[in-house]
């Protein structure tokens, strides 16, 4: 007797690749209209898809053009293996696949964009660290504070076509050297950010020490060197953006004292 998972994956199968991988013995009927049934939930399916598709890259949809978009979605989502996954998730690999189909810079650009923000906006749960919370720490305390980057913020490069698209809402991101994405307070917020913005970010993907993440930039030998008093700024715009959460084992400690 075939086992119901096994089952499962070849009407999936028959739902992606065609009819000779259906299992016709599990449905009831004659097997034409078997078929013909199966046809309609692949469409549906399919047409289900390439709307998801859209509704999580819609600036994308609108830079390209709807002939074009369309196109390349289902270019995207014929490639798509097995199994599917989440809807929310169908658009992971959609930017660099444009990237390879030379969609061009803009509209890579503005998928990769629209890409981090969702990304931001499922992201978990977590109190980021504020200049409040700092108040009344002594400095070496601060300096031995380890912190990481929350889990909703992202900070990337773009190139400046997609800076000037999103400066019609907002001019202040043209000229930035990378964008800061957070969300504090549930929010997603897009901010300018500089150079050393992303180096402290970046370093903080990992749990660090304020102290050892002001060191790394700082230290002799190290690309594109910044003083403690030049990072500074740039931190406390981090901050302020909630960008920075707490490691646990600190605020367990901060909590008791």
């Amino acid at each position: 007797m075939i086992s119901l998972a096994h089952s499962q994956k070849l009407t999936m199968l028959a739902l992606e690749r065609g009819p000779q991988f259906l299992d016709i013995e599990t449905f009831r009927g004659p097997a034409a209209r078997i078929i013909a049934g199966m046809k309609v939930h692949a469409n549906t399916i399919s047409h289900g898809r390439l709307v998801a598709l859209e509704e999580t890259f819609p600036r994308t949809r609108r830079l390209l053009g709807e002939t074009s978009f369309n196109l390349l979605s289902r270019r995207f989502l014929e490639n798509r293996p097995m199994p599917w996954g989440s809807l929310a998730r169908i658009g992971a690999g959609f930017p660099r696949f444009l990237e390879q189909a030379a969609a061009g810079e803009a509209a890579t650009d503005m998928a990769r964009f629209e890409w981090l923000w969702l990304q931001s906006y499922h992201a978990a749960d977590a109190a980021p660290l504020t200049l409040a919370d700092l108040a009344g720490i002594p400095p070496e305390g601060i300096v031995a504070m380890q912190i990481v980057s929350h889990p909703a913020a992202r900070i990337e490069r773009f190139g400046r076509a997609l800076r000037c698209e999103l400066a019609r809402e907002a001019p202040v991101l043209e000229q930035a050297h990378a964008l800061l994405i957070t969300r504090p307070g549930g929010e997603v917020l897009v901010h300018p950010a500089t150079r050393d913005m992303l180096s402290l970010l970046s370093l903080a993907r990992a749990p660090i020490a304020i102290g050892n993440l002001f060191s790394a930039l700082t230290e002799p030998g190290c690309s594109g060197c910044s003083t403690s008093d030049d990072l500074m700024a740039p931190f406390l715009s981090l901050l302020q953006a909630g960008a920075f959460v707490l490691v646990q084992a600190d605020l367990e400690e901060k909590e008791l004292a």
